[in-house]
């Protein structure tokens, strides 16, 4: 019976450690897509502002929607994932690596798929609107 339990608990730690290394993996890849789209954040701006300087384009012209919702979208994602990942706690904290106790790491790891999903979502917004305000201002020229 001894044998039972420590079997049980070696699996149960490879399968904390695996959770831990996915939510690490996860978190790595959600921050690079996020600093990548931060840079684009500038173009955002950019590319909006030059569509208004063009005669007829206003606000409601759909490019400059898109552009604004492409933004709205990484607000919102930055505001939530703050909200749900403090910088002093895990996974954001590598301090708390070390000391896995007490966090359930499938919920964070349910969490941070969702969260990768939803910049992978952002990303493809700005790949959009940025692709379409561009081709509008190409044609202008």
């Amino acid at each position: 019976m001894r044998y039972i339990y420590i079997l049980f608990f070696l699996i149960s730690c490879s399968n904390n450690n695996d959770l831990h290394l996915s939510n690490v993996e996860l978190l790595d890849d959600i921050m690079k897509e996020h600093d990548e789209l931060m840079l684009e954040m500038k173009n955002i701006k950019n590319i909006k502002s030059s569509l208004l300087e063009i005669d007829g384009i206003e606000e409601d012209n759909e490019a400059v929607k898109n552009l604004d919702i492409a933004r709205m979208s990484m607000m919102n994602f930055m505001k939530e994932f703050s909200n749900e990942f403090s910088f002093d706690n895990y996974p954001m904290d590598k301090k708390t690596h070390e000391n896995l106790e007490g966090i359930d790491l499938l919920q964070v790891n349910n969490k941070l798929n969702d969260f990768k999903e939803n910049i992978d979502d952002v990303s493809e917004k700005f790949e959009i609107s940025l692709t379409s305000g561009q081709k509008i201002l190409d044609g202008i020229d």
